[in-house]
């Protein structure tokens, strides 16, 4: 993620510098009718072909990858269960946030009920509160009013509270060492993505 931020930066500087070679040479032209040295004028238009060749190749480069970049997002964020953000978003939190497993502050419904039940019935969730599931299979989303019990406000706090460590009856591991390692992954790559990006709309 640090890699692509770099790149963002370059680019953003690039831009910069193509602002500011063109405010100069702007003002440089403007004076040119004061020099009478024709060799002057003629090596300006010269160099000034080439940074204009330099400045259609680099726009065209720049333009090509803010074409790219939402669909690489895109295909990042519908990748398969193989891949740490498919396998994140539409295995684990879908069927974990918002359950008895990780419960959500009561204030969150106010959110969820603006969204129709349609949305919810894509992650094979319903809109309506409760434990369980409803007739249809689809799991409710779980809203705990006991203020004596932990709520969670992002999947990663249930996770490193409570499911990381989740055990069965029998003391083992609920979730198996590649499980965890692949869920780790997955919020390593999204909390980078926050913080670098601000990103809650990719994926």
């Amino acid at each position: 993620m640090a890699q692509i931020k770099t790149t963002v930066d370059m680019g953003n500087s690039i831009i910069h510098g193509h602002a500011i070679c063109l405010i100069i040479f702007s003002i440089f032209g403007c004076t040119l009718y004061k020099i009478k040295n024709k060799c002057c004028v003629v090596m300006f238009g010269i160099v000034l072909g080439f940074v204009w060749i330099a400045m259609t190749a680099t726009g065209t480069i720049l333009s090509a990858a803010a074409i790219a970049a939402p669909i690489v997002a895109q295909g990042i964020c519908a990748s398969s269960t193989d891949g740490y953000l498919g396998f994140g978003s539409k295995m684990i939190i879908n069927s974990y946030m918002c359950s008895r497993a990780c419960p959500c502050e009561p204030i969150a419904a106010t959110t969820m009920n603006k969204l129709n039940s349609t949305y919810f019935n894509k992650f094979n969730r319903t809109s309506d509160a409760g434990a369980g599931y409803d007739a249809n299979g689809y799991l409710k989303m779980y809203y705990e009013n006991d203020a004596s019990q932990p709520t969670f406000k992002t999947f990663n706090d249930c996770w490193t509270t409570r499911l990381v460590n989740r055990q069965n009856s029998d003391g083992t591991k609920f979730f198996n060492a590649t499980f965890t390692t692949r869920m780790n992954g997955f919020l390593k790559v999204m909390g980078a993505m926050e913080s670098e990006f601000g990103c809650s709309g990719i994926c």
